[in-house]
């Protein structure tokens, strides 16, 4: 699309009084001015384009709900965006962003906020004021920390937080009590803030690709835990305590340093698969057999079980089904 045929839909647009605007994927390389006539815009896409930046104008638009800017070429972000104050959905994903302004604090309505693939390395203590917010996406720039007013967003459900440079988890992260999925695998994590466990409602975490060397015992806490994703540390043991997740159905383990597992893990009812592949590992406690027959190992080590068996001790499913055909051949005798 050119500059003029551009204009000529904005006029269009402003004349007609539409409430929405696409230009996704139409080669633009700039917007113009003129695009702050349209005041009653509540959704503006420009995503897929090769914007490298946006007119100040851009804060006239203050009806906006939903703006996408995602997959340019954007290297800031004008502060005019913070006048966007009713925008509920922002994407700047994929650009080559560097900074942000503090004025993103000034959209208090904001809902949703995807900054992932762009060249971030620090983010603004403002940042934290969006206390609206409940999904939050950094993943893929070159974050090292993040600002200890976190814990403000007392409203975030889903924190994206992978593939960064975070060396540490403030513990005041764990304060944010509606978290429900938290990301950050691909990281620097040595370890984990022993606070963890106040990660009541979290339901899926993904901590995997870091260098991770032991887990705190308050991971036994996080009774809402269902995925749990740790493969691609450095562990070499798991807290006992983990036992206490009943409601987790899936853990992976797999290349870690890990010499053993804990036998509570046998009292995870709930757990569907354990992955425990690439592990120094020879043993498994015959108790993780013990109350799931749905449990499905990989990884199993090949060298004897802890009760010192020839065999690795079967699962209940195993023992069931060796039940179910005796009892056929059983049946067939008296028919």
């Amino acid at each position: 699309m050119t500059n003029d045929e551009l204009l000529v839909l904005i006029e269009k647009t402003s004349s007609d009084n539409e409430i929405t605007l696409d230009l996704t994927n139409e080669g633009l390389t700039e917007i113009p001015p003129e695009i702050g006539m349209l005041t009653q815009l509540r959704g503006l896409h420009l995503d897929n384009n090769q914007l490298t930046s946006l007119p100040p104008e851009i804060g006239k638009l203050t009806n906006l709900t939903l703006l996408d800017i995602g997959r340019n070429q954007l290297t800031n972000v004008p502060p005019e965006m913070g006048q966007l104050t009713q925008l509920k959905t922002l994407f700047l994903w994929k650009n080559k962003i560097t900074v942000l302004p503090p004025e993103i604090g000034l959209l208090n309505n904001l809902d949703k906020l995807y900054l992932g693939w762009n060249k971030l390395i620090t983010l603004p203590p403002e940042i934290c004021q969006l206390n609206n917010l409940t999904q939050f996406y950094m993943i893929s720039n070159e974050i090292t920390s993040l600002p200890p007013e976190i814990n403000q967003l007392t409203k975030l459900k889903r924190l994206g937080l992978s593939n960064n440079k975070i060396t540490i988890l403030p513990s005041n992260c764990c304060l944010l009590k509606k978290l429900t999925n938290f990301s950050i695998s691909g990281n620097l994590l040595t370890s984990l803030p022993p606070d963890i466990g106040q990660f009541s409602n979290v339901t899926e975490l993904f901590l995997h690709n870091n260098q991770l060397t032991s887990l705190p015992t308050s991971i036994g806490q996080l009774l809402s835990l269902k995925v749990c994703d740790l493969h691609n540390n450095q562990l070499e043991n798991i807290p006992p305590e983990i036992g206490y997740l009943k409601q987790l159905t899936k853990l992976d383990l797999h290349n870690n340093q890990l010499k053993s597992i804990p036998p509570e893990i046998g009292q995870l009812n709930n757990l569907n698969v354990l992955n425990i592949e690439n592990n120094p590992l020879t043993t498994l406690p015959p108790e993780i057999y013990n109350n799931n027959i749905e449990l499905d190992i990989i990884g199993v080590p090949e060298e004897k079980t802890t009760h010192q068996t020839d065999k690795k001790p079967q699962s209940k499913r195993g023992l069931l089904d060796k039940f179910l055909f005796k009892t056929k051949n059983l049946v067939k005798m008296f028919l």
